[in-house]
């Protein structure tokens, strides 16, 4: 009996004297899905890197754009742009090796082909989020204005939602 005295006693004094540990007050995201469809997201940027067979980098460019991405429940997106609508298509979310993709399927447009591009969502809060995309084959041209096509595109994009400031 005083053995189980004597462990009730430890085990209480164990659980009593332990740290709490405080809710540090971080704000957690909405899941993707439900961050995505609550607003539209404006483009900030979007940076390239074309690369060799090696893996070096061939050519950079940027795009700063007046453009931005809106996304609906039913899994539709519109890219527009101040003079008006430039790509549409669908949707879909996926999560490989614990990331979350966004798989755009692109319609064809004004002699754009169907398409279909992937990013990782690297990085988003309610307020900003950052993609990362890679594509092969990518047409480009020289310096010395030879069209030739880089093995391997990587793609960078950053968005921000304005209406959540």
């Amino acid at each position: 009996m005083k053995k189980h005295v004597l462990f009730l006693s430890l085990t209480l004094i164990i659980f009593t004297a332990c740290d709490k540990v405080k809710d540090p007050g971080i704000e957690v995201p909405k899941p993707i899905d439900e961050a995505l469809i609550s607003t539209y997201w404006n483009i900030i940027s979007e940076k390239y890197d074309l690369l060799d067979e090696q893996g070096q980098i061939i050519q950079q460019y940027q795009r700063d754009y007046d453009k931005k991405y809106e996304f609906t429940s039913d899994h539709t997106f519109k890219r527009t742009a101040s003079d008006g609508t430039w790509r549409n298509g669908t949707y879909s979310i996926t999560r490989e090796d614990k990331k979350d993709y966004l798989n755009l399927f692109l319609e064809p447009r004004n002699g754009w082909p169907a398409d279909t591009l992937k990013y990782e969502v690297t990085a988003y809060t309610d307020k900003t989020m950052s993609w990362y995309g890679v594509r092969e084959n990518m047409p480009y041209t020289d310096a010395n204005g030879e069209e030739k096509t880089a093995p391997i595109r990587h793609g960078y994009l950053e968005l921000h939602c304005p209406c959540r400031d």
